[in-house]
């Protein structure tokens, strides 16, 4: 299986719905998997849960996390308030204040490579940017 990377928003999913990581990887693993918006990945699985959640007793749990195949390509090291600005609808980049690009998502990103399991990047043409002090 590959890396699963759990975002912020993902883990606040998680915690207000009562699922663990535990259940959302084994989701991902055996879960059945569904074709959901944007080309994502849904994988939805029933497990045993036995307590109560929101005031209400459940025998059984849903846990159906959406997976993005993506490529996330950070620039820069730190915390950032950043605005998206989606180059397509599988290509975004994160700029932060004065315009500094922070990172770069790319969804969909196995189908880029010829061997997604171990895919090669090759970076032509950069050109150093100066700042004044």
């Amino acid at each position: 299986m590959k890396p699963v990377v759990f975002t912020n928003h993902a883990r606040q999913r998680m915690l207000d719905r009562g699922a663990t990581e535990r259940d959302v990887l084994e989701a991902i693993r055996i879960g059945q998997r569904e074709p959901a918006q944007r080309g994502l990945s849904l994988y939805r699985l029933n497990v045993e849960f036995q307590r109560e959640w929101d005031g209400e007793h459940y025998a059984v749990q849903q846990v159906a996390p959406i997976v993005a195949d993506a490529l996330y390509i950070r620039l820069l090291v730190g915390d950032y308030q950043c605005r998206v600005v989606r180059l397509t609808d599988d290509i975004a980049l994160d700029l932060a204040a004065g315009e500094k690009l922070v990172g770069i998502e790319v969804l969909a990103a196995s189908r880029l490579f010829k061997n997604p399991e171990a895919p090669e990047v090759e970076l032509q043409h950069l050109v150093p940017m100066v700042t004044a002090a």
